[in-house]
Formats: C-alpha cells, sequence, structure tokens
C-alpha cells in the first residue's frame, strides 16, 4: 500500500526537523557544490566538485556561511591567505582520510534549500571540536577577504564591534 498524504507530511516534516537539528555552527558536511558557492571545479569540463566544509554561520536570507576543508594549501596563494589555513588532522576527526586544512580565508555561501536537497546523512560527519572552532573563528576575523560587514552577516562578529 502506498503512504498516505499525511505520511509523506509527516517524514518531510521530521526530515525538516532532522535537517535543523544538525545544520549548526560546527558541523561538517559534504555536499556537490559549484561556482555558485565559490567553488572551482577539479577537472575541465566539469561544472561541480564535491567538498568537505564547515557551518561557520548563517544569514536571515537563508544562507549558510561555510568554510571550504582542503586536503592540501594551494601553493599559489598568497603567504597571507595561506597563514589562514587551519590544519586539521586525521587523527582527530574521523571524516578525514589525510591530514587537512580549513581555508579561513573567505566565508562560501550555500543556500540553505540547496543544503536541503542534497542532506543526507552519509554526508553529514562529528562536528569540529570546540578548541579548534574557536581557532577556526578567529583565524576568519583576521582575513583579509573577510569583511566586517560579511562577520556581521554570518553572526561572526558582535554588535558594535569590528574586525
Amino acid at each position: 500500500m502506498s503512504p498516505s498524504l499525511g505520511d509523506l507530511l509527516n517524514n518531510n516534516e521530521e526530515r525538516e526537523n532532522q535537517i535543523n537539528q544538525a545544520l549548526v555552527v560546527g558541523s561538517v558536511f559534504k555536499m556537490t557544490l559549484s561556482k555558485e558557492e565559490g567553488v572551482t571545479p577539479k577537472n575541465p569540463g566539469d561544472v561541480t566538485r564535491d567538498k568537505l566544509f564547515v557551518v561557520i554561520g548563517f544569514d536571515e536570507d537563508k544562507i549558510i556561511g561555510a568554510l571550504l576543508i582542503n586536503s592540501r594549501v594551494n601553493r599559489n596563494l598568497p603567504d597571507s591567505l595561506k597563514d589562514l589555513q587551519y590544519p586539521i588532522s586525521a587523527a582527530d576527526y574521523d571524516f578525514l582520510d589525510h591530514n587537512s586544512h580549513v581555508d579561513c580565508s573567505s566565508i562560501k555561501p550555500i543556500r540553505i534549500n540547496k543544503f536541503k536537497e542534497q542532506f543526507d546523512w552519509k554526508n553529514s560527519f562529528s562536528p569540529i571540536k570546540e578548541q579548534d572552532l574557536e581557532l577556526i573563528i578567529g583565524a576568519v576575523k583576521e582575513s583579509p577577504s573577510v569583511t566586517p560587514k560579511i562577520l556581521k552577516r554570518f553572526g561572526l562578529v558582535d554588535e558594535g564591534k569590528s574586525k
């Protein structure tokens, strides 16, 4: 027998609640991202790329502020941005196959609707540890490419304070 409309609505509501509970600052997810989120595809002809990211904040327009997790630091970055690549250890995080870096130089916008469309528990991982998260947020606040307006947008600066 097919599920009733009530069952489908309840399942959708339950899924929505689960997503909202999972979607907190420090959460780590894997998603297919594109240039819309500021992600450069890896291979010629590709338009998307699967990326791990850390949720760093939210804005009022239903946009997630995300920091990408990269396996290597881009050697073409200027030193000022290389210094904003926060190292995380595979020994500390079960979602990593090897030591990696959180790119604290820029906040990538991900629409919550896109996130919810792609959400899958198998792509939801243990959160960033509190002590790492504090240092990551501190590094974001030091980035020359993250303006006080962007910090405020994603709730990373108290009212009346700037960088």
